[in-house]
């Protein structure tokens, strides 16, 4: 069981439907969060996973207790910022841009900043470019 439908999910919970971390912290059940031994991937995949549910309990406790706030996971290149957008989560939004989270693009505006940035570092140092 994932992402949406979440009234769906939320009655196959209440008849007894096991689920995992990520289902946990995208339906904002604490009980189980609380209670789960969490690891950091896993905390920041249920991170994310409250961010794209709209809770945003889940989620502070989540960025509280270790998550990464600008999380990318392997499964589609969204922030919790951005799925959070996507999902139109606005309480988890406003929440999440007062902790100074970012999109995904933005980390990789700012990633291809500083790769060029090193680069031109790295041949200045070696004389190249330098003014003679």
């Amino acid at each position: 069981m994932e992402f949406a439908p979440w009234k769906t999910a939320r009655r196959l919970v209440a008849r007894g439907a096991r689920v995992n971390l990520f289902t946990a912290a995208s339906l904002g059940l604490m009980d189980q969060l609380r209670s789960d031994r969490l690891r950091s991937a896993q905390l920041s995949d249920g991170f994310w996973a409250a961010c794209h549910g709209g809770q945003v309990t889940a989620a502070q406790y989540l960025l509280r207790h270790g998550a990464v706030l600008d999380w990318l996971p392997a499964r589609e290149p969204l922030t919790p910022l951005d799925a959070a957008a996507r999902s139109g989560a606005t309480e988890v939004l406003t929440w999440l841009h007062g902790e100074r989270a970012n999109t995904a693009s933005r980390l990789r505006d700012d990633w291809a900043r500083s790769r060029t940035s090193m680069r031109r570092g790295e041949a200045t140092r070696r004389g190249v470019g330098a003014s003679a």
